[in-house]
């Protein structure tokens, strides 16, 4: 019951988002890749990893103390918030993207603990309201989070755009692109923090930030640990197979670009074509059993082919975020590996 009450949220969910969403389409969403571009981007499966995803140089950042939103109340009270800013280590040539934003919540004094890396989920509008996700039991743990703004969202939306709407499009290449951005931007933030003697970083990411999370598993072998919230394992398979996508996917229709054409094109940038750089031991993959979003097989295989431990919750995409077992799972893993 409660899984059928939980897929049945993600529904009604999607197709609301999604109407709202057609009301005011960007203009790119025109834009496709033509036949060659979609055999480069199959091209890169079978790229060694370190060229896939470069690493990046340590990033020049710019630092503003910023007050204490709203949205933050009650939470991380004895928390300092900071704005961070650069440059896209991996830049895609649309000025508004290239311009990386981050929110650090850290404790004056002890910026040096362990600290909790998130990348959030697709459509993420609001930086601070997002903040909310782990502040509200990471600080239980003494920790320090800092949450980087994906390519496209929020602050780096092009203008005219809804937050988040230009990272997943018919533009295949455009996506892909935007994936090692983030990978790339991600890996940038922790050689920061590692350069300011942050010894334990602890990953985490939701949906689409569980999707970039786990690409840097893939890349980044200095990670301590990382834990996977319904990640979009496949963005072919949510493309596809879910009602939240559904008008990208007639997009692709449109264009004559098949299921299997997707999967082709972005194999590379699907988790389980890899091997994570840490020990499988310290990943946790957090699964919604009815799933609308992010296909629970294509979580099972991640799962599988990492030998990762994974917890199951018996609710749907949307409706995951409020469970207490899913935060209880995340909690203890953090606590076991963090030190």
């Amino acid at each position: 019951m409660i899984e059928k009450l939980g897929s049945a949220f993600d529904e009604i969910s999607f197709v609301t988002l999604t109407t709202l969403m057609q009301v005011q389409r960007h203009k790119l969403h025109q834009q496709s890749c033509k036949p060659e571009e979609l055999a480069k981007l199959a091209a890169w499966r079978g790229v060694p990893v370190q060229t896939l995803f470069p690493e990046p140089e340590m990033p020049l950042i710019s630092r503003k103390i910023s007050k204490r939103p709203p949205q933050l109340f009650a939470v991380g009270v004895e928390y300092q918030l900071e704005q961070l800013s650069f440059p896209s280590p991996m830049p895609t040539g649309n000025p508004s993207n290239d311009i990386v934003k981050a929110w650090w919540l850290y404790q004056p004094g002890r910026e040096k603990v362990p600290t909790i890396v998130f990348a959030h989920g697709w459509m993420a509008y609001d930086p601070h309201i997002w903040l909310r996700l782990p502040i509200g039991w990471v600080e239980l743990l003494g920790y320090n989070v800092l949450m980087l703004e994906l390519p496209f969202h929020m602050s780096r939306t092009p203008p005219g755009a809804q937050s988040g709407e230009m990272s997943i499009t018919a533009d295949l290449k455009a996506g892909f692109e935007g994936a090692r951005q983030a990978v790339a931007d991600i890996r940038a933030i922790i050689k920061w923090l590692r350069g300011r003697g942050v010894k334990q970083i602890g990953l985490l990411g939701k949906s689409l930030g569980g999707l970039m999370s786990g690409l840097v598993l893939v890349a980044e072998p200095s990670i301590t640990c990382g834990v996977l919230i319904i990640p979009a394992v496949s963005a072919s398979a949510s493309l596809w197979h879910s009602t939240y996508t559904r008008l990208v996917r007639k997009d692709l229709e449109k264009l004559g670009i098949s299921e299997a054409q997707t999967e082709e094109a972005l194999a590379a940038i699907n988790p389980a074509n890899h091997k994570p750089a840490i020990d499988s031991q310290r990943i946790l993959i957090i699964e919604a059993i009815a799933d609308r979003a992010c296909p629970v097989s294509e979580t099972e295989k991640l799962a599988q082919q990492w030998s990762a431990m994974i917890t199951r919750v018996p609710l749907g995409h949307m409706s995951a975020g409020f469970t207490s077992e899913g935060r209880r799972a995340a909690r203890d893993f953090f606590l076991k590996w963090l030190a």
